[in-house]
């Protein structure tokens, strides 16, 4: 038999719509009953992605942002080192193309030319080794920071399995005093509601396992988040070493520090370090025939003038020093020329004490 042709009001859109949506939202709704479907939803990220910031504490929220700015963090400075060590390559083999060109050639004074050509290579050779000894910690972090992320998602999967079976046993438990309603209606209340007492006590089994479950993955979540939490002032650490290993490397662009000296010469400024460092091994300072010693009083007014380097040096500043030696090697001779007032290679006793001053004003530390 030939099929009759479907009503044209079949046919029209906003019948069609409405119809598709009421039948997503029940298939949707119908679906959600089942486990291994929510688990595959909340698993592709279609269904609930976390829990609501309602149901944590607000220590579990702080970890949870913390969490999220530890990751962030640890993955722009892994794209950062690369990158910095990346442009310092491409600018040294770009100078030395020049050099190969002859750009001296030009006018150009041969001496600045190659001072810069050594200056590329130093502040490449800072970034690329900076680059290549962030690579294995970060690697770690991320390995840390992905197993905690995963901790998480399992807790907020187990909980929101949890909040399913907590919210529908008040559907469940309503249905059951509905019936009983029904059943002193009909005058038959000791045989009403059976199935739905029966379905009341398979919801609460449930829910208990699901609780019992919610909590185990919240304890570790937990566990993992402080773990991750404490390691806030490395990963701080790290950003400012990364941060001033690329300052040192643009300002060797700009002055690039000399060649290094042969034995005996590396040799005698050891010697002279040590005895700058040393009181009993000190030489009495040489004089200058160009420019004439100042006298103690006009050195200490000198320090005095000076400005103090508290803007400059911090009790985090310090720390973070240590781990930057190049930093603080250029640094130590940028303050032991601001306090030589007289310019005579050697730290007096009231500049030594100038500089201590500073020092325990700026680092904070009792006199």
């Amino acid at each position: 038999p030939r099929c009759r042709p479907a009503p044209g009001w079949l046919h029209r859109p906003a019948f069609s719509r409405l119809a598709m949506d009421s039948l997503i939202g029940k298939f949707g709704k119908h679906m959600d009953n089942f486990k291994t479907t929510r688990k595959l939803l909340h698993k592709s990220g279609s269904g609930v992605s976390s829990v609501e910031a309602s149901d944590l504490s607000e220590e579990e929220v702080r970890l949870r942002s913390e969490l999220e700015w530890q990751t962030g963090l640890t993955e722009a400075l892994a794209s950062y080192s690369k990158s910095v060590a990346e442009a310092f390559q491409m600018l040294e083999v770009a100078h030395r193309r020049l050099l190969d060109a002859g750009i001296i050639d030009t006018g150009l004074d041969a001496e600045s030319v190659q001072a810069l050509a050594r200056g590329c290579a130093q502040a490449r050779r800072l970034a690329v080794d900076k680059a290549n000894a962030l690579r294995e910690p970060v690697d770690q972090r991320r390995a840390k920071l992905a197993m905690c992320r995963e901790k998480v998602k399992e807790f907020d999967t187990a909980w929101i399995e949890f909040k399913h079976y907590d919210d529908k046993m008040a559907v469940l438990k309503q249905e059951y005093q509905d019936a009983l309603n029904r059943g002193r209606q009909e005058k038959c209340e000791k045989f009403a509601a059976v199935s739905e007492a029966q379905a009341v006590d398979r919801n609460k089994a449930k829910k208990r396992e699901a609780e019992s479950v919610a909590n185990e993955a919240r304890a570790r979540a937990e566990k993992s988040l402080r773990s991750v939490a404490a390691a806030h002032d490395t990963l701080c650490i790290t950003a400012q070493d990364v941060f001033f290993n690329t300052a040192e490397a643009v300002q060797r662009l700009s002055s690039p520090s000399a060649a290094a000296p042969p034995p005996a010469k590396a040799l005698e400024g050891a010697l002279a370090s040590q005895a700058l460092t040393s009181p009993m091994l000190r030489a009495p300072p040489m004089p200058q025939p160009s420019a004439p010693v100042a006298s103690s009083k006009e050195a200490a007014e000198e320090v005095e003038d000076q400005p103090s380097i508290e803007l400059s040096m911090t009790p985090a500043y310090a720390k973070s020093l240590l781990s930057t030696p190049n930093l603080m090697s250029s640094l130590c001779q940028s303050y032991f020329r601001k306090y030589d007032a007289n310019s005579d290679g050697v730290l007096d006793v009231h500049e030594a004490l100038a500089l201590v001053e500073d020092l325990q004003e700026c680092l904070e530390i009792p006199p």
